[in-house]
């Protein structure tokens, strides 16, 4: 993850830009760590949504290994109000990052806590309303029509090791 997230330690190394240090704290050099861990911005946001204080601010502990235990199913069972918030903490963290960068917008960590919930309560109440959805089932008329028109795909996560696939007809014929 330190490699594919574009930081300003990463934007430096690629000679992009050549001031590293947190826009945030104006203290340490912003990498993927700080950014979403060690930076006290995302250790208030960690810690304001619940999350164990061990588990975030683990010393010694890369991006990839925090991501894996609070991403793992261990820690869902053990903490299962928190399990969809963490992707999603980390993508307002982001989020917040680039408007501060980009933007010269700052919003506050109480700001991007609340936006990740939100995200969090769409996203449940998408998978709960697909979950709820009865498999279609096919006339060979109906196989027929289909095969006539271009199908768009689109392929959703809904849950642990379970694809749903929504099939939905473009304008276009064959």
């Amino acid at each position: 993850m330190e490699t594919s997230i574009w930081s300003l330690k990463t934007l430096k190394r690629r000679h992009i830009r050549n001031q590293p240090v947190c826009k945030r704290c104006c203290q340490e050099e912003e990498t993927t760590q700080h950014l979403f861990f060690d930076c006290f911005y995302a250790q208030q946001v960690w810690r304001a949504a619940g999350f164990p204080h061990n588990t975030i601010t683990m010393p010694g502990a890369s991006v990839n290994t925090k991501m894996n235990i609070i991403l793992s199913p261990t820690f869902a069972r053990r903490h299962p109000h928190l399990s969809h918030l963490a992707i999603w903490i980390v993508w307002r963290l982001w989020k917040s990052r680039n408007q501060l960068i980009f933007q010269q917008k700052s919003i506050s960590w109480q700001t991007t806590l609340q936006l990740a919930r939100n995200d969090e309560e769409e996203w449940n109440t998408s998978t709960d309303y697909l979950h709820s959805l009865q498999p279609p089932t096919m006339s060979r008329r109906d196989t027929n029509s289909i095969a006539k028109h271009c199908v768009e795909t689109t392929a959703l996560w809904m849950g642990e090791m379970q694809l749903r696939w929504l099939f939905q007809p473009s304008i276009k014929t064959i």
